[in-house]
């Protein structure tokens, strides 16, 4: 797949900015969701950052749906920065996760019973489940979040080198008095 089409990575970066935008509000809906329901494995301080994630996450996505329309490249930053700090907050999530079930008794008898609906228990060794697991969702986030920039970037270069002004094809520069032309 060549992305130097500028029409590819264009449709390409809607595609992400609209995504994201429904993503963040399908989780904003979600953690609402598990506001309400008393989530023993939610805590108000991890709501609250998803919710400023996920705020920050629409707002960025529309700002690049609008540049793209625009062709103003310099709305495409803060989608990207969204997006690096989505990557890193997913995965200090999951490691301290890993950590709190690890750790706590409690905790780990909640994920037990969780996990009893996918037909897993303890015996299967829960720390392996949750190791393997780890490190898939870091490698598809990581490709994911990779390929991702990787858009979004050629995308900005492409609307930055587009707002600069292009000479007119086959006319001829003229730098003197336009009166003596004729």
């Amino acid at each position: 797949m060549c992305c130097r089409s500028s029409s590819l990575v264009k449709n390409l970066t809607y595609i992400i900015a609209a995504i994201t935008i429904l993503y963040s509000l399908l989780d904003a809906f979600y953690l609402f969701y598990k506001a309400f329901k008393n989530d023993p494995l939610s805590s108000p301080t991890l709501f609250l950052i998803e919710m400023v994630i996920d705020i920050a996450a629409i707002v960025s996505g529309a700002l690049a749906l609008i540049g793209v329309w625009c062709t103003e490249a310099k709305f495409l930053w803060p989608l990207m920065l969204t997006k690096v700090v989505e990557y890193y907050y997913l995965i200090g999530k999951y490691l301290f996760f890993l950590v709190l079930v690890l750790e706590k008794p409690s905790i780990r008898q909640e994920v037990s019973k969780k996990l009893r609906l996918f037909k897993l228990s303890e015996r299967d060794g829960l720390p392996v489940v949750f190791l393997s697991a780890f490190l898939i969702t870091f490698f598809v986030a990581t490709v994911i979040t990779a390929v991702g920039l990787l858009v979004l970037w050629k995308c900005q270069k492409y609307l930055k080198r587009d707002d600069k002004p292009q000479p007119l094809p086959n006319r001829v520069r003229y730098y003197g008095n336009p009166e003596t032309i004729f």
